[in-house]
């Protein structure tokens, strides 16, 4: 039978008991047993029928809804209803008969929503629409024909909020499987129609109101992860109906989806799938890789460099893993994934996060589950190569407190009594041939200022406000370019005598050393015109001023006066790189 039909044969089998012997009633039984004994030829047979005691329910409105509310008429209907459940799988010609009683049907359903019936009646009905709607909706061609129904997405949303407030009443002692008829599995079926229309319909039936669409998407989803048996179909439903209004540029319901309460819910479920074992497993990777979408989502907004620490205090890192482990299709979606919160390691306040995400995966033993040809095991060979070198970063290591700062030596000493640089204070040296060595051909005459003590300035606009960096993440920021400037100043000497070779007006002076930190691995770069190219990125007046000024003093008193750095920093997904523009210079606070 039909999702719902085996609920209501047992339900109106114990109704059946209630009805006194020869009462008018009875013919709401003869129906039953039509709909629920009879053959496939018998119910074809008898479709008129059907459609008719759907017309006469229908026309006679008003009659029933005066009923009172422990009223069994409005059952002749669910009867019928039942039996168009079964008929719709049946072949191709009974089914054609069903979509021209499409009308008389949809009308119906509209009726019963001002029903004044007794619970357990109101039970049946919810149960023979959901199952008939969802059995039509499995066929193409009647999807679209539902589709172009005027009412019917609205009507369907209107059900979907009902069923979260509803609580089941069976004085039968009967328990409906209320997660198989979820309207939600219904809206879904719908969404590849035409989503703005979708979209457009669901959000003006709960009102036009973002906080109540959000409330009704995330509430469903908590209650699938609250009740007793979990139905991956809900979830999975419910999961994708977030993930399309997570897509949809209302910036009140995009707030709300993404508030504190939202992103709990999605922690909430990852954290429950996670201890999911055995045949759930694949499904429960479906439903994972939906939470990871919406967390990745989650970047793309203004605050979503912040977004990017909480993201690691839900078990992001774990359930990428543990979805690529179990069976699933979405491997290069998941890998993709990793890579996009790999960069926001530049930040200080994400990077203890990811250490203890990366100890929490090595104590379950995920890693040599991986498939080591797949994608997201590359990925992650990306994510422990850089969580290593930033921790060696801002630990200290890098910068000279166990390794000199020479380029050429890097010895590691053991001895406690370094050279110090006068200057910052914050580099070390072997000996004073390695700090000679460095100050004339390294880049530490040029970067010295810019890790002094002085807090530095960053400033950059790029139309979604500004940037408000941490202290403790600005100071990693610094130490992070000084690292990576030393590490890569042979590469850079190479881009800077490629660039004069291809171009040899270019005033080496003002070429700004690029690094790029919105992937997965850096990428660096040069910018013979810093300026010119500040207007792409910089939208900013005051920016643009104060790079015009920067450059200028290079090319009065030249290297001495500071390196250009050009840090284009992690800022969303799609993305919205952040430039942020370093300049060793004394006047600059």
């Amino acid at each position: 039978m039909p999702v719902g039909i085996d609920y209501a044969s047992q339900m109106f089998s114990a109704m059946a008991n209630d009805l006194p012997a020869g009462s008018p009633e009875r013919e709401l039984m003869e129906l039953w047993d039509l709909a629920s004994n009879s053959s496939n030829e018998r119910l074809a047979e008898k479709l008129p029928l059907f459609v008719k005691v759907l017309k006469e329910d229908t026309e006679s409105k008003e009659q029933i809804l005066a009923k009172p509310q422990n009223s069994l008429t409005t059952n002749r209907g669910i009867a019928a209803m039942m039996a168009l459940g079964r008929l719709a799988r049946m072949n191709d010609l009974v089914q054609s008969q069903v979509k021209d009683a499409w009308p008389d049907v949809f009308a119906w359903i509209k009726c019963t929503q001002e029903y004044k019936c007794a619970p357990q009646i109101q039970s049946s009905i919810r149960a023979m629409c959901s199952s008939l709607l969802f059995t039509l909706a499995q066929d193409k061609e009647m999807r679209e024909i539902m589709a172009e129904t005027p009412g019917l997405l609205a009507m369907l949303a209107k059900f979907w909020v009902a069923e979260l407030d509803y609580e089941e009443h069976d004085r039968y002692g009967l328990t409906p499987p209320p997660g198989q008829l979820s309207y939600s599995r219904i809206l879904l079926r719908f969404i590849s129609t035409d989503k703005p229309k979708w979209f457009d319909e669901v959000h003006l039936a709960l009102g036009k109101d973002p906080l109540e669409t959000s409330r009704v998407t995330l509430e469903s989803i908590r209650k699938r992860i609250d009740g007793a048996d979990l139905d991956f179909g809900c979830l999975i439903s419910d999961l994708h109906i977030l993930h399309v209004f997570c897509h949809w540029n209302i910036m009140p319901l995009r707030d709300a989806l993404f508030s504190r309460h939202g992103f709990q819910t999605v922690q909430k479920v990852m954290e429950h799938l996670l201890a999911c074992e055995g045949d759930d497993q694949p499904k429960a990777s479906l439903c994972l890789t939906f939470c990871v979408k919406y967390l990745i989502i989650s970047l793309q907004l203004e605050r979503g460099r912040a977004w990017a620490y909480r993201i690691f205090d839900a078990p992001i890192l774990r359930t990428i893993l543990q979805a690529s482990i179990w069976l699933t299709t979405d491997e290069f979606y998941l890998a993709a994934a990793l890579d996009a919160i790999t960069p926001y390691m530049l930040f200080r306040s994400v990077l203890y996060r990811a250490e203890r995400a990366a100890e929490i995966v090595a104590e379950l033993g995920l890693e040599p589950q991986m498939d080591k040809e797949g994608p997201v095991y590359q990925s992650f060979q990306r994510f422990k190569t850089l969580l290593s070198e930033r921790l060696e970063v801002a630990e200290g290591h890098s910068l000279g407190t166990k390794v000199c700062e020479n380029a050429k030596c890097s010895k590691v000493s053991k001895s406690k009594e370094l050279m110090k640089c006068g200057g910052c204070k914050k580099v070390f040296y072997c000996s004073k041939a390695c700090q000679v060595q460095s100050w004339k051909h390294g880049p530490h005459r040029a970067l010295c200022k810019l890790l002094t003590e002085e807090p530095g300035r960053a400033e950059y606009a790029s139309g979604v406000g500004e940037i408000k960096l941490l202290p403790e993440d600005y100071k990693l920021v610094r130490k992070i370019i000084h690292h990576d400037i030393t590490k890569h100043s042979e590469e850079f000497v190479m881009l800077r005598a490629k660039l004069l070779m291809s171009k040899p007006n270019t005033d080496l002076a003002i070429v700004a050393s690029v690094l790029d930190y919105t992937g997965p691995e850096l990428k660096i770069s040069v910018e013979p015109d810093p300026v010119g190219t500040s207007f792409a990125v910089w939208g900013d007046g005051d920016g643009h001023k104060t790079l015009l000024g920067m450059v200028e003093r290079v090319k009065q008193k030249g290297v001495p006066s500071g390196m250009i750095v050009r840090a284009v920093l992690p800022y969303g997904v799609k993305p919205y790189p952040c430039e942020l523009l370093l300049i060793a210079h004394e006047n600059v606070h």
